[in-house]
């Protein structure tokens, strides 16, 4: 472009403006009868902002498209603040008016005056971006979930900000640069309310669940990077959420990590023979229980209750095998269960909290130390109604 410019030719742009999901292009523009000279004309000026080569041009061609006397903006992935000064203009207007006279025209004199009025100063060596509002509603926390991009070849963070982070400027730049190596806010509150009013405006929301597994509510299965609803598998999309036509969904459980291969056609069948070789109708048997802990609410609601299974036998005949055996067909490798005579009770309550239809192991451990924790843990907390353990081997 820069050679063309110079060789004397006039370099113009035109960018169709993308909002919102509907991604539409020139084909579909003109499909729909929408390329009218003032749909034009703003993609000309579109293209004009993708063209600016500097952060004050941009600003200014931004103030004569709108006139907001003063406004945030992006140039090269850093936030910056643009001021418009009334009374500088007029000022350096008159100026320019008696120095140059008739040698310029109107239009040139205010072009001129504009350079000298607009003030841009950069408030983040960053750009955040605000993607959606996300909410539990089992433990009334919300957050927002903000994608920061940086102008150097580093990839973009994402993370949550709560409201009270978004509120104060002292706060948000705290988080930022907790959350964001590098990234740094130096702008005033004023300035961050201005930048957050647009992008919050009618924002997406995403229902969190603080565990993996079955949503009963929303009969669908949401794992660390997979989700099923209705026999349709769903990825997490560029904005760590799943996008299942009228529901958006996400889980933020850190623990009870699976691997799940959904390629359906790598699926093979010669690991049942080797079960039964290995277990005989014993390993059958625990194999069916723990594809029915896959179902365990659905078996509820026919049924309204779900068994335990117990595995019993002597050492060294292949209990831990068996159940970390099982494990790896869910997709979690090197895993058998804990041991709650040695945990607290919030400790039990956590372990059985973060999954749903998925089985809880609990493992026997070494029965010959007696401590305080151990004389803690009742079996009888199974059977307790108010609090939910579900699918126990």
């Amino acid at each position: 472009m820069e050679r063309a410019q110079k060789a004397g030719w006039v370099c113009r742009a035109a960018q169709i403006p993308q909002k919102g999901k509907d991604k539409q292009d020139w084909n579909d523009l003109f499909q729909r009868e929408k390329l009218t000279p003032e749909a034009i004309d703003e993609t000309l000026y579109e293209g004009d902002l993708l063209l600016a080569k500097s952060a004050a041009e941009k600003g200014r061609l931004i103030y004569k498209r709108h006139g907001w006397s003063a406004f945030d903006f992006e140039f090269r992935s850093r936030l910056y603040w643009f001021k418009f000064e009334a009374g500088e203009f007029n000022e350096e207007l008159k100026q320019l008016s008696e120095a140059h006279g008739a040698a310029k025209s109107s239009e040139d004199l205010r072009e001129l005056a504009l350079i000298k009025a607009g003030a841009v100063s950069e408030i983040a060596n960053c750009y955040p971006t605000s993607l959606y509002y996300q909410a539990n509603a089992m433990t009334d926390e919300s957050w927002y979930y903000l994608r920061i991009d940086f102008p150097h070849a580093g990839a973009a963070v994402k993370n949550t900000f709560t409201g009270a982070q978004l509120s104060s400027s002292s706060e948000f730049k705290k988080r930022l640069l907790a959350v964001a190596p590098g990234a740094f806010f130096t702008g005033a509150s004023h300035q961050l309310d201005r930048v957050l009013k647009s992008q919050l405006f009618n924002i997406k929301s995403v229902q969190v669940l603080d565990y993996i597994g079955y949503c009963k509510e929303l009969a669908c299965y949401v794992y660390n990077d997979v989700a099923v609803k209705d026999g349709h598998v769903f990825l997490l999309n560029d904005e760590d959420f799943y996008d299942m036509a009228k529901i958006s969904i996400k889980s933020i459980s850190g623990s009870g990590e699976l691997q799940i291969n959904h390629d359906l056609s790598e699926f093979r069948s010669e690991w049942i023979g080797l079960l039964w070789r290995s277990f005989g109708e014993k390993g059958v048997a625990a194999l069916t229980f723990w594809f029915g802990a896959l179902f365990a609410e659905q078996i509820r609601a026919e049924h309204k209750s779900f068994p335990f299974l117990e595995v019993v036998g002597e050492p060294g005949a292949g209990k831990t095998t068996l159940i970390e055996f099982l494990w790896k067909l869910l997709g979690r490798a090197d895993y058998e269960g804990f041991d709650p005579s040695k945990s607290t009770l919030a400790a039990r309550a956590r372990n059985f909290a973060q999954v749903s239809n998925l089985p809880v192991v609990l493992i026997e451990g070494d029965r010959g130390e007696d401590t305080n924790k151990q004389k803690g843990f009742d079996w009888d907390e199974l059977i307790n109604p108010a609090i939910k353990y579900n699918n126990v081997i």
